[in-house]
């Protein structure tokens, strides 16, 4: 079986359609339709259901694309492995949780930058949900999410201990006046959204409106405000200068967190990935 062509249909799957499969290629259309038709003579088997322009993966399209993906990362580690090998360093990217890249990003970036300047290190943001999934997908190298993953494809580190705690703008005694306010949090798939949401059913606590927003600063607003509640690790404190935020402190049981760095228990651990980790590890000392 042809690389070159396994990566084609591993495009063509991917994108769900071959037009945008071959920009993304830079292939003309006929080509990437030629490669898809080869593969699946040479395998003797359909590869893909056509109804229009709109093309579906068979059963065994759907097995095919399991170990193209595995094929297709196999190489890129090949080519992190004999890169570092010889010297170097290979890129990476990290995938952030918006609080954690407001609150610890710019030290880690800064102080890993300063120590590891011939790294190019690519973030990206996005809720645990969205950070796993591209872990999975090994479009990240790793990634910080809230704690803990049970995933049998993941291994995971504990990085940062995070106290939660509930931000409104006006004192409350009891986690009980917490009733018929609002939640103000992320959008599905945030660890700290869903730990407010069980939170709240735990103890019968019944919300109004649940107002989703994708920025730290958005949701720190509102609250502050008067719009509703939310959870957060006490870490972003700083970010509350000149807001009228309120801190209501939880038991620990509640108020802890573990921000964990996860990653694919079949890609390697190369030179600079061990270094990101291990540097941001002892920021948290």
């Amino acid at each position: 079986m042809n690389l070159n062509i396994l990566k084609i249909f591993y495009a063509v799957a991917k994108e769900g359609n071959i037009t945008k499969a071959a920009v993304k290629l830079n292939y003309v259309q006929s080509n990437v339709s030629a490669r898809i038709k080869q593969l699946e003579e040479e395998l003797n088997v359909p590869l893909f259901y056509r109804t229009g322009k709109r093309i579906i993966l068979t059963p065994a399209g759907r097995t095919l694309l399991l170990f193209a993906e595995k094929i297709i990362n196999i190489e890129k580690e090949a080519e992190k492995a004999v890169e570092e090998a010889s010297g170097g360093y290979a890129d990476i990217a990290v995938g952030f949780m918006e609080t954690t890249a407001s609150v610890r990003l710019p030290a880690i970036l800064t102080g890993y930058n300063k120590n590891f300047p011939g790294v190019v290190l690519n973030v990206a943001t996005g809720s645990t949900e969205e950070l796993l999934l591209k872990v999975l997908n090994y479009e990240l190298d790793g990634a910080f999410v809230g704690g803990p993953i049970k995933h049998p494809d993941i291994e995971e580190h504990s990085v940062f201990e995070e106290e939660l705690v509930i931000f409104s703008n006006e004192y409350l005694a009891d986690p009980s006046d917490l009733t018929d306010k609002n939640i103000i949090v992320f959008k599905k798939g945030c660890a700290y959204r869903r730990r407010l949401e069980e939170f709240c059913r735990s103890r019968g606590i019944l919300f109004q409106k649940v107002f989703e927003f994708d920025s730290l600063e958005a949701i720190l607003a509102c609250v502050s405000s008067g719009m509703g509640i939310t959870m957060l690790p006490r870490s972003v404190v700083k970010e509350m200068s000149g807001t009228n935020l309120k801190i209501i402190p939880l038991s620990n049981d509640d108020g802890k967190m573990t921000t964990v760095f996860i990653k694919r228990k079949d890609t390697i651990t190369t030179k600079a990935l061990f270094n990101f980790l291990k540097f941001a590890e002892g920021l948290n000392k």
